[in-house]
């Protein structure tokens, strides 16, 4: 995928009154333009991250993020899919025609309409139909303005995005200080797994320094610390080899949003 700058506009009204306080709204936006590639010889696949809050609450959702962005079709083999992990599987969405709401990609398609919410911290595949060109995906949303946030981690697998609106170095992502499991072997600690494109980029949480390395061999024992950065808009999987915890983040920019 082709990540393009991250646009961030702070829109600032301040209204006043006679013998009172001023007060002040501040409405910081946040874009985001992802290169969805062409799919040749099968379906494409894009991982994404939700690191954006929506505009108001009924756009928290499927709906909210990806209509009118993703083509829709009368059948789910030629719409564009969103695929989304309940913690076993799979759940898969597509836009129908007939009413331009999200269905679910199964046998329910023509009879159930489904818009699964979606929050910051999230992650999901963009999975477009054999033939479809490239395409520029865009995320709009307000920049996550909580002064920490928490991500549910659960034993296993996890499909997660930094909640923040920025990018974040791979070894800030989640410390043994934060939670995260470390140990001598890459198959014990916790793992990162990074989609490019392809295939995944490996990383396991090493207890010699606490820092994230490749899993391969070499990479583990010779090499140092690992320097990868995960974009605006990009969604990973973490794999968890200890009991749940939350990931919990403090915002970067607070004296922007100030």
């Amino acid at each position: 995928m082709k990540w393009s700058m991250f646009v961030v506009a702070c829109i600032v009204v301040a209204l006043s009154a006679q013998g009172a306080d001023d007060v002040h709204s501040v409405n910081v936006g946040a874009v985001k333009t992802i290169t969805i590639p062409a799919a040749s010889g099968g379906a494409s696949f894009s991982l994404l991250g939700i690191n954006f809050d929506a505009f108001s609450d009924g756009d928290a959702n499927l709906l909210g993020v990806l209509g009118g962005k993703i083509t829709a079709s009368f059948l789910p083999t030629l719409a564009d899919q969103v695929w989304l992990w309940d913690g076993t599987q799979y759940k898969q969405y597509a836009i129908h025609t007939k009413d331009n709401q999200f269905h679910p990609a199964d046998i329910n398609w023509e009879d159930t309409t489904n818009n699964p919410a979606i929050i910051p911290g999230d992650a999901l595949w963009i999975v477009t139909p054999n033939g479809r060109p490239a395409f520029d995906l865009t995320l709009t949303g307000q920049a996550v303005a909580d002064a920490t946030y928490g991500v549910p981690i659960t034993n296993g697998f996890n499909f997660v995005a930094y909640p923040y609106s920025a990018d974040i170095n791979l070894q800030d992502a989640v410390t043994v200080a934060e939670g995260g499991s470390a140990s001598f072997l890459p198959t014990l600690a916790d793992q990162i797994w990074l989609w490019n494109g392809t295939s995944y980029e490996q990383y396991a949480l090493k207890d010699s320094d606490g820092k994230w390395r490749g899993t391969a061999e070499a990479d583990w024992t010779n090499t140092p610390p690992t320097d990868v950065s995960i974009s605006i808009g990009e969604g990973f999987w973490y794999v968890r080899a200890a009991a749940p915890f939350t990931w919990t983040e403090t915002i970067p920019y607070q004296p922007a949003l100030d």
